[in-house]
């Protein structure tokens, strides 16, 4: 259950930083990170890019 909740909120962040329109400590905030460096880490994690490199419109390695 809490890799289910994890990977959906690591989903909707994903979905935020391409929007653009909000920085990444925002991000992570809004989807109940409040360390920057954990957030950082489990999003890499997830997605292979950086929340900075995923916010400047980089492809995941996966895609």
């Amino acid at each position: 259950m809490v890799s289910y909740l994890s990977d959906r909120r690591m989903d909707l962040a994903e979905q935020l930083l391409r929007q653009g329109n909000c920085t990444v400590a925002k991000v992570a905030n809004r989807v109940g990170c409040a360390h920057l460096r954990h957030f950082a880490t489990a999003f890499k994690q997830r997605f292979g890019i950086t929340p900075s490199q995923c916010l400047a419109g980089k492809l995941a390695d996966f895609e």
